[in-house]
Parts: C-alpha cells; structure tokens; sequence
C-alpha cells in the first residue's frame, strides 16, 4: 500500500512538474510552445514578443522603423486611455455625490456628463491621430492586409486561442 501511494505521489510530481513548465515556456516564449514567436527583428524586449500588436506587425510584415511608430501609437493611445479612466474615476465619484444630495442637482450632473463626454473625446482624438499616423507608416500592400483582417468577420487573431 505504501509503495502505491508513493508511485502515485511521483506520478503527482511528475504531471505537476511538466505542467508547471509548459505554464513557463508558454508566457516565455521557449520555442516550440505557443507563446513563441519566431522573429527576423529587434522588438526592444518591451513585451511585444507574444500576441497583440506584436502579431499583427508580424502578419504585416512591418520594418524595424514601422514597427517603432506603431508601438508610439499603442502606447500613446493607451496613455490617454489611462488619462480617460482617472477621469472617468473623478466624474464617478461626482455622480456619486449629485445622487447622494437631497435635491436633485441638474447643473452639477450636466457638469459630470461633460467630464466623460471630454474624457471621451481625448480618447477618440488621440485614437484618429494615431491611426492617422500608423496609416501614414504602411505601404499600401500592408494597408490592404490591415483592411482586409479588420473587414473580415474575425479581426486580427490575438491571444492562445489562434
């Protein structure tokens, strides 16, 4: 009995151990796993290696220099995208307060509104400069492979489920 706990406790270590490595080499990118991206190019080791943009430069066929103006972009969007909830977060705790008043404030509630409609259209702003500028980066080959997977019924394909 001792014996077949013991088998069955290494058995346990063993499945554990190569799941535990499949997890590793999955978010580390080891060749041969699906984190892995095989790559001709220099990404600047600031996590672009595995899914996300990083695919979709990929599937562009994008130079060094391309691929730097569209990890700007990204990353500026996000920037004013951080900016946009803070303020969302403010104008929250706004609305918050007009509910908890005792008599309705309409004045008050318009003026939260009014922080989410501008939160809102920094976002978009940003957003229309920086495709603006990503169009202006891709050869006209590039950008019809860009038309084509945002036309087509899937989108870009991101993530582990390929």
């Amino acid at each position: 009995m001792m014996i077949f706990a013991l088998g069955l406790a290494a058995l346990g270590f063993v499945a554990l151990r190569h799941r535990r490595r499949r997890w590793y080499a999955y978010h580390h990118g080891w060749h041969g796993h699906p984190g892995c991206h095989h790559h001709d190019h220099d990404h600047g080791g600031l996590g672009w290696r595995r899914g996300g943009p990083y695919h979709l430069m990929r599937m562009l066929d994008t130079t060094p220099g391309q691929e730097r103006v569209i990890r700007e972009e990204v990353d500026a969007v996000r920037g004013r995208a951080r900016a946009a909830r803070d303020e969302l977060h403010a104008a929250r705790a706004d609305l918050a307060e007009v509910v908890r008043a005792e008599p309705f404030d309409r004045a008050r509630f318009d003026a939260a509104l009014a922080r989410v409609d501008a939160a809102w259209d920094g976002v978009k702003g940003q957003l229309g400069d920086s495709v603006g500028k990503i169009h202006g980066t891709l050869d006209a080959r590039q950008r019809e492979r860009l038309a084509d997977l945002l036309a087509s019924r899937r989108g870009p394909s991101f993530g582990p489920f390929r």
